[in-house]
Formats: C-alpha cells, sequence, structure tokens
C-alpha cells in the first residue's frame, strides 16, 4: 500500500482509506478512529489523547463547482468528512487571502488588500508591517509542532531588497521550507521554476518530473515520513493550480476534453439593467470566440485539478503508511473563487458575486462525521483560530475569525448560536475598471456597497441564487438602514468585536 502505482490508488489502499474515516483503526497512537460520529468534541485535552496533525490542502484560484470532477477528493475527503456548503474568501484574491489563513483576520486589520501596489509586492507588504512574527505557524511551533509550508507563500515572494534578490529568505515559524517561486516573481509556472529548500535555491525544469503540483506532493510525503512519530505535524501544502496558465500534466493533457464552462443563469448574463454603473460600462456580452476561448481555459483548469486530485491520494496514503491517518485532520480549501463567463467576466476573481467568494471547504479527522454537509457561514478568517484550537494552541487575542472545531462533531454548534453574516471586503490596486467595495453576506441575502461611487446591490439569494438581478432600488429605508450599520460594524471591527 505504500507503494502508488501510475497515481491510481490500489483497492486495499482505498479500503483503508476509507474505513479510516468509517470507524477503523487509526493507529498513530489516537484515541479515536478519524470518522467516528459517537466521541465527544474533536479536541481532548493533552492526557486523554496526542496532539493531532494539521495538514492544510490549500489550492490557487479554485471554484467550488470545479472540485465536483476531482473524484478522489470527493470519495477521501468529502465522501468522509464534512463539506461546508457555505465557505467565502473575506478578500476574493490570492494574497490578500493567504495573508488572512496565516493571521485569521480581515485585510482591514493584517493590513494587505491586494497582490501589490506600485513598487510594492503583497509578500513585501506583509512582511514590513511585522505579520510575520505572529502568525498560525509560529502559535503551533511554540505549542511544539514540527511545521513545514509547501508549496506556494505570499504573492511575489522572494522580493528584490536593495537591487538583491533575497530569495534564502525564511519567515518565522516553518522548520522546514520548500516555497516555489517562479524567476521573475511575478508570475506562476508549472515547468521551468525555483524553490526555497530551507535556505537553499533549486530550479526545476521542463521535464515531466519538474511538474511543480508532483513535486510539491513529493516533498510534503517527505515531510510526512521523515517527522511523523517525532512531534505532531502542521503541514501547509500550497499549490499553484489551478492558477493561469493552467497546465495539466502531461498525463491528464485531453483526460477531460468533454468538459465546458457551465451554463448557469448568469453566465453571459444579458440583462445587466439593475447592475451597477462600473459593470454596465465595462462587461459588455462576451462573443462566441471568448466563449470557446473559456471553455478551452475551463477544460485546462479541470485537467490541471487532476494532479491535485493525485495529491490529495498521495498524502492521505503517506499519513496512512506513517500509521497517522486517525490522528490527522485534512483540510482542502482555496484562496478564493473563479468567475468563468459568470456576470460577463471571462475569467477572475475580485467581485462580489458569489462564484468568486465562494471557496471549497473540506475537512476530514477524528471525531469529523461521515459525508456530511454544514451550512454554517464560515471564512478564511476561521482557519487559523481552527488550526490553533485543534492543536492546543494559545491563539492571540488579535485574530478576528471563530474556531471551526465545534463544528466538526457530531454535535456541531446550532446555526442559531453560529455566525448570522459575513464580511467581504475588496480595495484593487486598480480602480480603473472594478472599484472598492464592501459587502455583508448571509445565508438569505447579500447587500453590496461601493464607497467611493457612491452605488449598491442587493440580492435575495433565496429567490436569486445566482444574482441575476439587484434589488437595492426595493430596500426600504429602515432596511436599508440595518443593513449599512451592520456593515460599517464590521468594517471597523478588531478582534473579539468581529467575531460578535
Amino acid at each position: 500500500m505504500k507503494e502508488l502505482r501510475r497515481n491510481h490508488v490500489s483497492l486495499a489502499a482505498a479500503a483503508s482509506l476509507l474505513a479510516l474515516a468509517c470507524g477503523g483503526s487509526g493507529g498513530g497512537g489516537a484515541a479515536s478512529p478519524a470518522g467516528a460520529t459517537t466521541g465527544s468534541g474533536p479536541v481532548q485535552s493533552a492526557s486523554t489523547r496526542a496532539k493531532p496533525n494539521l495538514v492544510f490542502i490549500l489550492t490557487d484560484d479554485l471554484d467550488v463547482e470545479t472540485t465536483s470532477h476531482m473524484p478522489k477528493l470527493q470519495a477521501f475527503m468529502a465522501g468522509v468528512g464534512a463539506t461546508f456548503t457555505n465557505s467565502f474568501a473575506s478578500n476574493p484574491v490570492c494574497c490578500p487571502s493567504r495573508a488572512t489563513m496565516l493571521r485569521g483576520q480581515y485585510s482591514h486589520n493584517h493590513g494587505v488588500w491586494s497582490n501589490g501596489r506600485g513598487n510594492n509586492t503583497c509578500f513585501d507588504d506583509f512582511r514590513a508591517a511585522g505579520n510575520e512574527a505572529s502568525t498560525v505557524a509560529t502559535w503551533l511551533r511554540t505549542a511544539g509542532y514540527r511545521t513545514a509550508l509547501v508549496g506556494k507563500y505570499l504573492n511575489r515572494y522572494p522580493a528584490v531588497r536593495s537591487g538583491v534578490i533575497d530569495d534564502a529568505y525564511i519567515p518565522p515559524g516553518w522548520d522546514d521550507w520548500f516555497v516555489v517561486f517562479n524567476k521573475d516573481f511575478n508570475s506562476d509556472s508549472y515547468f521551468d521554476y525555483s524553490a526555497n529548500d530551507n535556505g537553499k535555491v533549486v530550479t526545476f525544469g521542463s521535464s515531466e518530473a519538474d511538474y511543480e503540483t508532483d513535486v510539491v506532493a513529493t516533498r510534503a510525503i517527505d515531510f510526512i515520513n521523515k517527522n511523523s512519530g517525532a512531534a505532531p505535524l502542521f503541514l501547509w501544502i500550497a499549490t499553484t493550480a489551478p492558477h493561469s496558465p493552467s497546465e495539466p500534466a502531461r498525463r491528464h493533457i485531453y483526460s477531460h476534453a468533454d468538459k465546458r464552462a457551465p451554463r448557469s443563469p448568469n453566465f453571459n448574463l444579458r440583462d445587466i439593467s439593475s447592475k451597477p454603473r462600473w459593470y454596465r460600462d465595462n462587461l459588455r456580452l462576451l462573443s462566441a470566440a471568448e466563449i470557446t476561448d473559456l471553455d478551452g481555459t475551463y477544460k485546462r483548469r479541470v485537467e490541471t485539478m487532476q494532479a491535485v486530485d493525485d495529491l490529495v491520494e498521495k498524502v492521505l496514503l503517506a499519513l496512512d503508511a506513517a500509521g497517522q491517518l486517525g490522528n490527522s485532520y485534512v483540510f482542502f480549501s482555496s484562496d478564493n473563487g473563479y468567475m468563468s463567463g459568470n456576470h460577463r467576466f471571462p475569467s477572475g476573481k475580485d467581485a462580489p458575486y458569489e462564484e468568486s467568494i465562494k471557496v471549497p471547504l473540506v475537512v476530514r479527522g477524528p471525531g469529523v462525521p461521515t459525508g456530511v454537509t454544514l451550512p454554517h457561514d464560515v471564512s478564511n478568517i476561521d482557519l487559523a483560530p481552527t488550526f490553533a484550537e485543534l492543536g492546543q494552541a494559545q491563539a492571540p487575542a488579535f485574530i478576528d475569525g471563530r474556531s471551526l472545531a465545534s463544528l466538526l462533531t457530531s454535535s456541531p454548534t446550532p446555526l442559531s448560536s453560529w455566525r448570522q453574516d459575513v464580511l467581504l471586503e475588496h480595495e484593487p490596486a486598480d480602480t480603473n475598471g472594478l472599484p472598492s467595495w464592501f459587502a455583508l453576506r448571509s445565508s438569505r441575502e447579500k447587500y453590496v456597497d461601493y464607497p467611493a461611487n457612491p452605488e449598491e446591490e442587493y440580492y435575495d439569494l433565496v429567490n436569486d441564487p445566482f444574482e441575476t438581478e439587484s434589488k437595492h432600488r426595493a430596500i426600504d429605508a429602515t432596511k436599508r438602514a440595518q443593513l449599512r450599520a451592520r456593515l460599517s460594524q464590521l468594517r471597523g471591527c478588531a478582534g473579539a468585536t468581529c467575531r460578535q
């Protein structure tokens, strides 16, 4: 079972992965099997169980719909764990979202709003603000974890300082550091890239063995194999996939040639009369040629994710072979969503619409019920406090998010006792097209404010889940005042006040 043949799971391995989540022996001294539904909560005292391993698989620009084309994720994660159906990126763009996941804070508190402005990069901004001194890595390392980041860190890492590329830099908190970057530091690549391997720069070429997702998977497995049992593990695996240029592994080219972008009700939306001026002035109907192009991009994105699906399987098998799967929480998510023709956007994120702000979030681990869906409103601000609580680490008071640990049990916190709305915020580096916006999103409605214009949008998500018509003109004065007051409250929140 330790041997993977051509990236396909054996029947014995598949049975093991499923059995461990359905009540098999967890190994590694775990107090409960990975999918038991009858135990107490996932966090027990250190005297009654070993601290669990924490594995976070983070993708780049992955929309929720595309995960339906990842059979291993569905079988070995969603099928035996919990899927959050209302999980959001509080700022739906790559680097601010990653900063949020590292710190558990909104952009308005950690200070990173975009992938970079002027000569500064997002990595520069995050580092210069002192944010790296206190992240989920430093908290867990202090709590006795062996920590590793494998894959992509923050955009434009490493920075150029005083004309010198600081490509050996490793932030605090990480015991093992294997972070990839492209040679021009300003784009992503699946071949011909470099990596900081614990302070030594190594380069990769264009052979099949250099394919980035596979290299990242191998390095993550090496970390598991070398460190399992010595200390609890915190492993952050960050793929470039499926970010543009969305290049599949060669074994997956043409594997999904029949796919095309979903034709949802908001695909290439025709009636935009209720949309704000920035939308009407900038987003014209997509031509037939443009739709053909975006269908090709969608197909490549699905094919690119097949190597990530293999990565998920390999990591789970490595934990199983090490006797650690039964005592490991594995999280799968993305830094933001992605639009493929939705609302006339030929591609991209940044906008306040569902396809952009919603992200997949799937969790398996000790005490997590098998194959459940959770409708609670959760956000990327919640991941860091969740890892801290599961790892029995001391989380700082500045955290804006709430731990999800109470939801990962057979008796999750009721919806009525959970947060009733989430804040969404975005200030792009270039506001010539999409302006800054702030939004309040609940299970029933979404209110969007454009402070600089000023304009607004309002959607009844129960009757119009695809946001085809903004009903902002029909909001009465009292309702509008309530929405704006709550939005203003969250825009100014910090720490505990964000969790109210």
